[in-house]
């Protein structure tokens, strides 16, 4: 099993619908995923001319696992 397989059970459902994990690191201490998000429009715009206004800076968030003792970055 690869890490994006496993991810989905971790995950809610439907994150991979908007956003692509585009790297993880693992390192002796911490775990780091990065996501970005993808050019997915609702349904309901699919026929709209959409334009985009950008996109934010990126976010780190972190969880720390204490049953294992690792520290996960989701950036």
């Amino acid at each position: 099993m690869n890490y994006n397989t496993f991810l989905r059970f971790i995950f809610l459902d439907g994150m991979f619908d908007y956003f692509e994990m585009t790297q993880f690191n693992e390192l002796t201490e911490k775990v780091e995923i990065y996501f970005e998000e993808k050019n997915n429009p609702p349904e309901e715009y699919k026929n709209d001319k959409l334009e985009s206004k950008g996109f934010y800076e990126e976010v780190r968030i972190c969880m720390i696992t204490p049953c294992v003792g690792v520290v996960v970055f989701f950036i």
